[in-house]
């Protein structure tokens, strides 16, 4: 089982948390990052759920040429949230 508890941040505002399953030793770990943009009416999220073998920060969170799409949909006004197995 891969250890979150200190799971690197990739941004200065992403939180990390992390909810009990439903077995011993199980739970699910999940990275945020809210929308920049907080003038919005109604807040809207994305949650970007993976394949169990590759977690969120190689794929939504993983940055190519300094941007990232978890950047891009952050900047569109949408709280992101990553789920990792």
């Amino acid at each position: 089982m891969i250890d979150f508890s200190a799971a690197p941040q990739l941004d200065l505002r992403e939180q990390h948390f992390r909810i009990p399953g439903p077995g011993e030793g199980m739970s699910l770990f999940l990275r945020f990052l809210p929308a920049e943009d907080s003038g919005l009416r109604s807040r809207r999220a994305v949650l970007y759920v993976h394949g169990a073998t590759f977690p969120s920060a190689l794929s939504i969170g993983h940055r190519f040429d300094g941007k990232s799409w978890r950047d891009a949909l952050v900047v569109a006004g949408f709280d992101v949230w990553g789920l990792d197995f």
